[in-house]
């Protein structure tokens, strides 16, 4: 029995250091039964911030639900901000300082599962947060 206690032991001492800092700052935002997985991460200049930043886009996944979200880090991987983008993100691009996600949201007759307007979330840094741009 000791050993098995040994076994697990190791096993989730192994999984904290194996967690990058970007993956330790995302399951921050989680809750016990919730899970995350990571789609894209790009790396450029946001405009509002003078370094490079590393921009994640993640889905949170519950039991019955999930949401997408986008987090910036600094190049030390120092977590600034975390926004909820509404809708299904279809693709996530850093273009002139911008960070720019075509979306697809629930239409009036569209089934939860289903969302099929084209639409775009934009962000940039104000101070260290992102602020969405209309």
């Amino acid at each position: 029995m000791k050993r098995l206690y040994i076994i697990f032991f190791f096993l989730i001492v192994s999984k904290a250091f194996a967690e990058t800092p970007i993956e330790t700052a995302i399951m921050g935002h989680l809750n016990e039964e919730e899970q995350y997985e990571i789609n894209t991460v790009l790396t450029g200049r946001v405009n509002g911030y003078e370094t490079d930043l590393t921009v994640v886009q993640w889905a949170l996944l519950g039991p019955t639900y999930w949401r997408n979200y986008v987090s910036v880090f600094t190049y030390q991987k120092v977590e600034l901000d975390t926004k909820g983008v509404p809708g299904l993100v279809d693709n996530i691009q850093l273009k002139n300082g911008i960070i720019s996600l075509n979306v697809k949201l629930k239409g009036p007759d569209d089934p939860r599962c289903c969302p099929s307007v084209i639409g775009e979330s934009r962000f940039h840094i104000v101070g260290n947060e992102l602020v969405a741009l209309p």
